[in-house]
């Protein structure tokens, strides 16, 4: 009795069309489940920013929080490592460093670590976050002398931030020093600091005039040439 092997062959071909099919639409489902990194979709780099601060217009990272440069730091080198990159981290470039706000392209760089990571740098200058500062717009480490050199926050220009002095309130001329001279010298014509040093002549003008013109009294020890009328001289005084 004869067997009729041709029929095998006609039976496996569904099968193999069935699997080729099969793997094809797997393959397109784990395209779709993990599409390949593109130029556009690696846009999660380290980004630089810029915030407004009682310092005024500051850089800050991703988070908002403050970044600071070190004075220690030479040529576009790091010099803080160990326990100062615990209080003072590095911000460290994840894919190319992205600038946004008014934060500058041109400005921004990496400089490599001796510890092979990559840091952002702005202006050649390493940059770093303080540990202390919790929150957006802490400023905490502000001009602190720590690890070898003082720590300042950055402007968008890449130049350290100093922090300006309390103003107190009084007009200053010629610049001033911020006490009530109004001057930062004797004798500016500042009535109220100057009318009780001796031989300044200021004083006269700043006291009323006294009812009884033929009295005076020295306004400063003797012999500094310095008289002003008295301005509330009891009656009985006069003789």
């Amino acid at each position: 009795m004869r067997t009729n092997h041709r029929t095998a062959p006609a039976l496996t071909v569904p099968w193999l069309v069935a699997g080729a099919a099969a793997l094809a639409a797997l393959a397109v489902a784990m395209y779709l489940l993990n599409p390949p990194k593109t130029e556009a979709a690696s846009t999660t780099g380290t980004v630089v920013s810029t915030a407004t601060s009682h310092l005024g217009r500051i850089l800050v990272n991703s988070r908002g929080h403050t970044l600071y440069l070190f004075g220690k730091d030479r040529n576009g080198k790091s010099a803080c490592s160990g326990p100062c990159a615990a209080f003072w981290p590095p911000l460290i470039a994840n894919g190319k460093p992205l600038v946004a706000g008014g934060a500058r392209a041109p400005l921004i760089g990496t400089t490599r670590r001796a510890d092979g990571r990559l840091q952002v740098t702005y202006k050649h200058h390493p940059l770093y976050t303080f540990a202390k500062d919790k929150q957006k717009g802490q400023t905490n480490g502000e001009g602190l002398n720590a690890f070898g050199a003082k720590w300042y926050a950055v402007s968008p220009a890449g130049a350290k931030v100093l922090r300006q002095p309390v103003q107190s309130g009084i007009p200053q001329n010629n610049g001033g020093d911020h006490d009530s001279d109004n001057n930062g010298g004797p004798g500016d014509g500042d009535l109220e600091a100057d009318s009780d040093r001796p031989g300044n002549g200021v004083g006269c003008a700043a006291r009323p005039r006294a009812k009884h013109p033929r009295v005076s009294q020295p306004d400063s020890p003797p012999g500094s040439g310095d008289t002003c009328e008295l301005a509330a001289l009891p009656d009985r005084t006069l003789g």
